[in-house]
């Protein structure tokens, strides 16, 4: 549930899958080109009272989306957050959803 500026994993993560990935559909680009930031991690600079469970949690939605409705085609660039321990934890969670071939679970 959205309170004012802190979304939370689940708010957000419902705001990609029925809006980012409709409009995927309805533009059909080509490729996806994602940047990826945690600085919206609970306790970083831009706390959005988003966990560190959510980072991967996004990037496995993006790529779901990127294999339909691109043919695979995603770039992802990371930047923003200060909090290391983030990025250790997420960092080998996303290159593990992006090593996995597709998998296309839409119509």
């Amino acid at each position: 549930m959205s309170t004012g500026y802190r979304a939370g994993d689940d708010f957000y993560i419902d705001r990609v899958e029925n809006e980012f990935v409709q409009r995927v559909e309805a533009f059909k680009p080509s490729m996806i080109f994602h940047i990826l930031g945690h600085d919206t991690c609970i306790g970083d600079y831009g706390d959005r009272g988003l966990t560190r469970d959510f980072f991967p949690r996004l990037v496995d939605v993006i790529k779901n989306c990127a294999d339909e409705y691109c043919n695979g085609k995603l770039v992802i660039t990371t930047m923003g957050g200060a909090r290391v321990d983030v990025t250790d934890y997420i960092t080998p969670k996303i290159i593990e959803i992006l090593a996995k071939e597709k998998k296309i679970n839409r119509k």
